[in-house]
């Protein structure tokens, strides 16, 4: 004997969650965008400003899914090098040491003095270099301190949704 049965109400209720998905990101939005840009002035605001070139290179944006919000702040770095710098200095770098090879000088004044001298090469000393960068924390410490107010202005926003579906 076959059972039969029928969920009445259940397209309802998978609507519901859909929309309740579009709200939340739609409550979210500007406390995202509010968010990255405070967090955005706190990052430029510690980083090390030796040069000034790292904080020139820190830039934000919100990017905006049908699914979810994304705010970012970064480094934009133009290349490895750079990029590879501003990582040594949010989480710095206690490497081993590193021999740098000897290399053989040539070239101008030193290649007529090798003429002179029967054709003998200048030979650079060998010497170690041991990469001992403090971590400077300029991105985690910021977002760190900023935990509290980032966790309740979404949850307000979650907060805000909820009660505008139910009401519905």
């Amino acid at each position: 004997m076959p059972i039969h049965a029928e969920l009445i109400g259940d397209l309802r209720i998978a609507e519901r969650f859909q929309k309740l998905d579009t709200e939340i990101r739609d409550a979210a939005r500007p406390g995202v965008i509010a968010l990255t840009s405070e967090i955005r002035s706190a990052v430029e605001a510690a980083a090390p400003h030796k040069t000034g070139a790292l904080a020139a290179e820190i830039t934000s944006d919100v990017k905006d899914f049908p699914e979810r919000i994304i705010g970012r702040v970064f480094v934009d770095a133009p290349d490895a090098n750079t990029a590879k710098k501003a990582a040594a200095l949010e989480y710095g770098s206690r490497g081993g040491s590193i021999s740098v090879r000897v290399g053989r000088r040539q070239g101008g004044a030193l290649s007529t003095l090798m003429k002179k001298y029967n054709g003998i090469a200048q030979l650079e000393q060998t010497y170690n270099r041991t990469p001992d960068v403090v971590a400077q924390e300029y991105l985690r410490r910021s977002v760190a301190g900023m935990q509290d107010k980032i966790v309740n202005t979404l949850r307000d926003a979650i907060d805000r949704a909820t009660t505008k579906v139910k009401g519905e």
